[in-house]
């Protein structure tokens, strides 16, 4: 594991690396040679002010985790919905208003992190994650609406949508039979759909406003 040092650009032309960690650095670009690191499986530029990705960042085909975490984002490159190894992807706390319709296309996608950003609604495609997606956690956002399409990500267990504007929730959420804790504290919910009610015996729901 690589940590701390003056000039990390030498580091992208390490082609061996598997795991690479940058975090809390003062990172603003990274350099196109980073997806040159073929056999890259675990990536940390978290804790930077990173505000691009490079566009073909798609050619890390070996990574299983991104870390990218309290930066300055403002979107991510459709290019994302190649890395069909990755597991984990924390975006939380950066500057995101939208997704691309390309992130349906994490198909090993288990653990998707994306707190305190602007988003206003997830691409419909997010329910092409269907099995696989475990954990979702969207708070702090700008969220309007739940669409149709969460439902179909019938592998969740863990829904964390707190600190939103949502006014309701979409019936299809009660298709997630797997879901042990739906966290909507803090939204303009004036009441739950029975689908959702009809769980409560098995769901850890907080609700408050």
């Amino acid at each position: 594991m690589i940590r701390f040092f003056k000039n990390i650009f030498f580091v992208f032309s390490l082609s061996n690396l598997r795991v690479l960690e940058v975090r809390e650095n003062l990172l603003k670009i990274l350099p196109d040679s980073l997806v040159q690191l073929l056999k890259l499986e675990s990536l940390d530029l978290g804790s930077n002010v990173i505000e691009h990705l490079p566009n073909n960042i798609g050619y890390l085909q070996s990574l299983k985790e991104l870390w990218l975490d309290s930066n300055e984002l403002v979107e991510l490159p459709n290019d994302i919905g190649k890395l069909k190894r990755l597991q984990c992807l924390d975006i939380s706390e950066n500057k995101l208003t939208n997704l691309p319709n390309e992130i349906g296309d994490l198909e090993s996608l288990t653990n998707f992190e994306l707190s305190s950003n602007q988003i206003e609604q997830l691409p419909l495609t997010i329910g092409k994650l269907k099995q696989r997606l475990l954990i979702l956690k969207i708070n702090s956002n700008s969220l309007i609406k739940l669409c149709e399409e969460i439902g179909q990500c019938l592998g969740l267990t863990e829904l964390i949508l707190t600190e939103n504007t949502l006014s309701e929730l979409p019936k299809t959420i009660g298709n997630l039979k797997n879901l042990t804790n739906l966290n909507i504290d803090r939204n303009q919910l004036t009441y739950l759909p029975v689908e959702v009610k009809n769980y409560f015996p098995y769901l850890i729901i907080n609700l408050s406003f």
